[in-house]
């Protein structure tokens, strides 16, 4: 797999140049304004020519403070020296992402910082940072012309990474880690790898030579390879623990993860989300409710009346306000059905049922205002005047049903009626009576009816 390598920082050359460097032993020192400077080692002191040191700075990025700095390219002094002294070394040198993390502590920090425990607390249960070796092979393309400052040239340097068995390289990793900028890795047992050099070295060119057909300048490579390092990458994995509330002794939850190490550690990647036992989400937010049960917090909310936290789906929303409420701490409209807090029921003035804001029209409820004519063998009007028969001797009857109740109005003598009947029982609700002309309603005992229902002529003063 092919990364043509672009650092915002540095160019593909110089950081190159910078890790030839270092794996040759010769570490790089920072003058400021981007220039850098590299002293001959002790034993060899005309390594440069018979200079002692050598100024240099990134073609790519910076301009040279004088003609004593080298600006690095692919074909600049210094970086073929570097490639001179990269192919004496005794054994392929050994590599890592310089922006890999060095410790546990690193992953523990980022990994923690993407969950909400509300009321809990998490703890690594365990984490270890594996090393996966893949191989770079770098190459110098061919020289063109240079103007660094006015124009940057193309990358002159390339980069191939393979597997140890020369097979591509998995393409998570190439988006993920920041494979530009290496530093020398020190040897340590399992770290060596008996690496087929010569096949490694074909399969590289292969691949960068099936992306130059796409190359919009058709650059080819000049068939030389520069180097090849082995490069170990880390990988955590680890698992993490819940425990909710925070003094439980069990953890409540486990959460395992695998991930490269480097853009876990940065940040760039979470770590897998918890699901919730609850309701199946995928969360970095849980919290214990109440009654026990591990929930997504942005599947909780409060009941606006008690403060109580349960699930969301099985809170009920109060149509007039929009707040949130427990089930058993919802009243319902009378007329409508419509959930509501009890705190914005209101009395409809005529039929006195608990309803719904929304439902007053014209100074009564929705039923209230749409009692129409009637005859005493309309169902369900019939029913009601078998129940309450007195009712049957009103005039000018007129009848309306709500959701809970019925609404019977009629006329008699001097006064007007209104009989209130639960739907599902047929139990007067409400009995109440106003002027012929208007006037307020006066509530009246059901009782007054009490063993005087037997005829539809009882005599008005019965029910006065």
């Amino acid at each position: 797999m092919l990364i043509v390598a672009h650092s915002p920082a540095a160019s593909c050359e110089f950081e190159f140049v910078r890790w030839g460097l270092a794996t040759v032993g010769m570490p790089v020192q920072s003058c400021g304004d981007g220039v850098f400077r590299v002293l001959a080692p002790d034993a060899a002191p005309d390594s440069f020519q018979g200079g002692l040191a050598v100024s240099f700075c990134d073609a790519m990025h910076a301009a040279p403070s004088s003609d004593s700095v080298e600006r690095v390219t692919a074909e600049s002094r210094l970086a073929r020296w570097v490639i001179e002294k990269l192919s004496e070394l005794p054994e392929t040198p050994l590599s890592c992402p310089s922006e890999d993390p060095v410790a546990v502590a690193e992953i523990t920090r980022a990994v923690y910082s993407a969950y909400e425990i509300d009321g809990g607390r998490m703890q690594l249960a365990g984490c270890s940072l594996e090393e996966t070796p893949i191989v770079r092979v770098s190459f110098r393309r061919r020289a063109g012309p240079l103007n660094a400052i006015a124009a940057p040239p193309a990358s002159r340097v390339r980069h191939v990474f393979l597997t140890p068995e020369g097979e591509a390289v998995d393409a998570v990793l190439l988006d993920q880690v920041h494979l530009e900028r290496l530093d020398p890795l020190a040897p340590r047992p399992g770290r060596r790898l008996e690496l087929d050099e010569p096949h490694l070295m074909a399969a590289a060119e292969v691949c960068l030579a099936r992306d130059a057909t796409g190359e919009q300048n058709g650059d080819a490579t000049d068939g030389q390879p520069i180097s090849l390092t082995l490069v170990w990458v880390k990988r955590a994995v680890g698992k993490l623990e819940v425990f909710l509330p925070a003094d439980e002794e069990e953890p409540s939850l486990e959460v395992s993860f695998a991930a490269w190490a480097q853009p876990l550690a940065q940040g760039r990647v979470k770590p897998p989300p918890i699901t919730c036992p609850t309701t199946g989400r995928a969360t970095y937010r849980i919290t214990r409710l109440p009654d026990g049960r591990l929930a997504a917090i942005e599947e909780a909310d409060q009941c606006a009346r008690t403060g109580k936290k349960m699930l969301r789906r099985e809170l009920v929303e109060c149509s007039a306000t929009g707040n949130l409420l427990a089930p058993d701490e919802v009243a319902y409209c009378q007329a409508t059905d419509a959930a509501l807090d009890p705190a914005v029921l209101v009395t409809c003035p005529e039929c006195g049922q608990a309803v719904s804001p929304r439902a007053i029209e014209r100074g009564v409820c929705s039923v209230c205002g749409n009692l129409r004519n009637a005859k005493p063998d309309d169902a369900p009007l019939t029913e009601i005047l078998d129940r309450h028969p007195t009712a049957a001797g009103w005039g000018s009857l007129r009848f309306a049903a709500g959701t809970h109740f019925y609404v019977v109005a009629g006329n008699r003598w001097l006064s007007r009626w209104r009989l209130v009947i639960d739907r599902e029982s047929l139990e007067i609700r409400r009995l109440a009576k106003s002027g012929r002309l208007g006037g307020k309603w006066r509530e009246h005992r059901p009782d007054h009816w009490s063993g005087r229902e037997r005829s539809p002529t009882t005599p008005p003063a019965a029910i006065d």
